[in-house]
C-alpha cells in the first residue's frame, strides 16, 4: 500500500508495539454541544506523510494542517484544540493571520519572558521587548498566586484543582500568551496556554479538557464504523523495506506516480464516505435522542437523561431496521413461551406458521451467523477461487490452479523464461556435480544481460588459467647413501 511508512504510537499500555507500519493520517472535528453532552464531527481527514513527489517541496504537517483548516472554509472565528506538537511559530502565525486562536499544552522545556519595563533615558536603537526569561516548569514551584475551584473538565464532581494564570511574552507568537498551570489532585500537573488573553483560565482548561471526546471519535470511526479500514492494495507497487520511511518518488516515472496518485485518492474517498456517515450519525444522536433510545432493540444498565446516544447505539437501531420490521410483523410469542414464525409463502400443505423452542430458535439464527474473516460473497462452479476455468470468464484472466494459457497467442520471451524449468535441461540443481552432495539455491538470475555478464567472465577466467604440466621423473641424485629410496 503506497504512503505506508514507520509509525512511532506512545502509550501506557504494554500490549501495544511503540513502532508500528501505517498510514498518518491528520483530522479535523468540529466540537459541538448536544444536549449535556459534547460531540466531535469529524470534517476533513487526510494522509500528510509517507509519499514525497518532489524534493523541492519543503511543506512541513503544520503547513499541510493549515491547508487543511483552509479547506474546511469556517467564516466564524474559532478555537484550534490541538496536542503539544501544533505549540510552535508556523501554527500560531497561521491561526492568527486568519483571527483565529490556539488552546493547546505547552512543552515541558518551552520558556517565556516577562515585559520589558524600560528605566532611564532612552537610548538609541530598536527598544527591547523582551524582559526576564522564564521556564515555564517553575511556574509550579511558585508558592503564592495559586487559586482554587472546582474542576471544569467534563465528567468531573466534587473535585477542586489549583491554578495560576500569567501572562507572559512567547516568542515564536511574538506577543502575550496566557499560560495556566493547573495541579489536578490525581492527573497531577498540567501547564496549559492560549494565544486569546481575555479567556479566563478556567474556560481554558474546560475547553482542553474536551480533548478527549476528539480522541474518542476517532477511536470510533476505527472500531464502529471502520472508517480507516480499508485494504486497496497496488499490484504494481515496489515492495517496501520494513521500518522504511518516506517514499520519494520524483525520480519514478511518471506512469507510476499518477497510479501512486490515484490510489491514495482512493483512500481519501474510502475516509470521507466513513466521515459522512459519521456526521450522520452524529445528526440523529443530536437531533433525534428521543426516537433513538426507543427503537434501541437492546439493554443498557442505566440511561442517562439528556446524554445523546453513542455511534454505537445509532448503529444498532438503524443497520437491522429492516429485520426489526419483519420481527414485529411475522415474530410472535406463545402463551408457553415458544417462538410462532410466520412463513412469508404458505407450504403446500397449508402450513402458515412454524414453532420454535427459544434455544431451538436462536440455534437456527446462529448458523446464519459467518465465521470470523470469511467472505459474505462466496463463488462457485468455475468462479471458485480453485477451479481451473476462472482464468477464461474473469476480467483479470487469474486463477490459483490454472496453468494453460488463455490465449492462443506465442509466448513473449519473459513469458518463455519465466516458464523454463530445470528438468528442460536436465540438470539437477539439487546435487553437486562433483562429489554429489547436496546443494541449495541462493540466487536466481533472470536477467539476460547479466547471465551473458557472467557467462563471459566465467569463459575468459578459463582462458586465462593455463593447465600446469607435471614435472618429468629423474633418477635420484648421485652420491646419496644404497637403500635410501629402495
Amino acid at each position: 500500500m503506497p504512503a505506508v511508512k514507520l509509525l512511532h504510537q506512545q502509550s501506557e499500555s504494554n500490549t501495544k508495539p511503540e513502532y508500528i507500519m501505517g498510514h498518518s493520517i491528520q483530522a479535523v472535528s468540529l466540537l459541538i454541544q448536544a444536549s449535556n453532552s459534547f460531540l466531535a464531527v469529524p470534517l476533513n481527514a487526510k494522509i500528510h506523510e509517507g509519499t514525497v513527489f518532489s524534493n523541492r517541496n519543503k511543506r512541513t504537517l503544520f503547513d499541510k494542517m493549515l491547508a487543511l483548516l483552509v479547506d474546511i472554509n469556517i467564516n466564524q472565528p474559532y478555537y484550534f484544540v490541538a496536542d503539544a506538537y501544533y505549540a510552535c511559530q508556523k501554527m500560531v502565525k497561521g491561526l492568527l493571520k486568519q483571527h483565529n486562536h490556539l488552546i493547546t499544552r505547552a512543552k515541558s522545556n518551552a520558556v517565556a519572558y516577562e515585559s520589558y519595563v524600560h528605566q532611564g533615558a532612552k537610548k538609541p536603537g530598536r527598544p527591547k521587548l523582551y524582559g526576564k526569561k522564564i521556564a515555564l516548569k517553575s511556574l509550579f514551584s511558585y508558592k503564592h498566586g495559586w487559586e482554587e475551584a472546582a474542576s471544569p473538565v467534563y465528567g468531573e464532581k466534587e473535585v477542586t484543582i489549583a491554578y495560576q494564570t500569567r501572562d507572559l511574552l512567547w516568542r515564536p507568537a511574538g506577543q502575550l500568551v496566557r499560560f495556566v498551570a493547573v495541579i489536578h489532585p490525581t492527573r497531577g500537573q498540567c501547564l496549559l496556554m492560549s494565544t486569546d488573553t481575555y479567556l479566563s483560565a478556567l474556560d481554558i482548561i474546560r475547553i482542553y479538557g474536551l480533548r478527549f471526546k476528539i480522541e474518542h471519535e476517532f477511536k470510533q470511526a476505527v472500531r464502529v464504523l471502520g472508517s480507516f479500514s480499508y485494504h486497496f492494495w497496488m499490484k504494481e507497487m515496489k515492495p517496501l523495506r520494513r521500518r522504511q520511511g518516506n517514499q520519494y518518488l520524483h525520480r519514478e516515472s511518471p506512469k507510476y506516480r499518477e497510479k501512486i496518485k490515484r490510489k491514495i485518492h482512493a483512500y481519501h474517498v474510502f475516509i470521507f464516505a466513513g466521515i459522512v456517515a459519521q456526521g450522520l450519525l452524529h445528526y440523529l444522536s443530536a437531533c433525534h435522542p428521543d426516537a433513538v433510545w426507543k427503537n434501541f432493540g437492546s439493554w443498557l444498565r442505566t440511561i442517562r437523561p439528556g446524554i445523546t446516544p453513542s455511534e454505537m447505539v445509532v448503529t444498532s437501531v438503524i443497520g437491522p431496521s429492516k429485520r426489526f420490521s419483519i420481527r414485529s410483523l411475522r415474530l410472535s410469542l406463545t402463551k408457553h413461551g415458544n417462538v410462532r414464525y410466520q412463513l412469508k409463502t404458505p407450504y403446500r400443505d397449508g402450513t402458515t406458521h412454524v414453532i420454535f423452542e427459544p434455544l431451538d430458535f436462536i440455534a437456527r439464527l446462529a448458523t446464519l451467523v459467518p465465521k470470523p474473516g470469511v467472505n459474505l460473497t462466496r463463488f462457485h462452479g468455475v468462479f471458485a477461487p480453485n477451479s481451473q476455468h476462472r482464468a477464461w470468464v474473469t476480467p483479470a484472466k487469474r486463477g490459483r490452479s490454472n496453468q494453460a494459457r488463455v490465449t492462443d497467442e506465442p509466448p513473449t520471451p519473459t513469458e518463455r523464461r519465466a516458464s523454463m524449468t530445470w528438468a528442460q535441461l536436465n540438470i539437477d540443481i539439487e546435487t553437486c556435480s562433483v562429489c554429489g552432495g547436496s546443494m541449495k539455491v541462493i540466487a536466481c538470475i533472470e536477467d539476460p544481460i547479466v547471465i551473458n555478464q557472467i557467462l563471459d567472465h566465467l569463459k575468459h577466467k578459463a582462458q586465462a588459467i593455463e593447465p600446469r604440466a607435471l614435472p618429468e621423473s629423474r633418477a635420484p641424485p648421485a652420491g646419496l647413501p644404497q637403500g635410501l629410496f629402495d
